[in-house]
């Protein structure tokens, strides 16, 4: 009988745990993520500098499972876990599973001082890279209009 397994994230964690089972024949595997994409983190700081376009560091988990039949993508977030009962709610429904793996991943921490992210975002993510980005292009055109409106000051006589 197929044994149903569930990794909860696409992180590095996640991406490798499905990669080693999908080997197996007898498991059927659900990779569960809120996106549709492995999102490359270490070189989300080129992203913020414009040094790369979002879409070079984010892979799709379709694409990278494409020749693993046994993989099935779901584009979701978990509800709900039932440990005891061995079955997971997402999308409004309890499905059942053999084995869970969770690999949620990590976001960042300001020490207590959460207001602290709204003029230092995290970079976890395309949205906070982004975000980065349009802050740093931002102050260089705004720096570069100072630059002119002050090109001549102080006046020489």
């Amino acid at each position: 009988m197929r044994k149903k397994v569930i990794v909860i994230g696409g992180g590095f964690g996640g991406i490798s745990t499905v990669q080693q089972l999908s080997s197996q024949k007898n498991l059927d595997i659900y990779l569960i993520d809120r996106r549709n994409h492995h999102l490359f983190q270490p070189l989300l700081y080129q992203v913020a500098m414009a040094g790369l376009n979002p879409s070079e560091i984010a892979i799709p988990f379709r694409k990278i499972f494409s020749k693993r039949k046994n993989v099935n993508i779901i584009m979701a977030e978990v509800d709900d876990i039932d440990l005891e009962g061995k079955r997971i709610c997402f999308d409004n429904s309890w499905k059942k599973f053999d084995y869970l793996v969770m690999a949620c991943g990590a976001k960042h921490f300001y020490f207590g001082n959460n207001d602290w992210e709204k003029i230092a975002p995290g970079l976890k993510t395309i949205e906070q890279a982004t975000e980065i980005r349009r802050r740093i292009l931002l102050a260089l055109e705004l720096a570069r209009e100072a630059k002119a409106l002050f090109r001549n000051y102080p006046p020489t006589e």
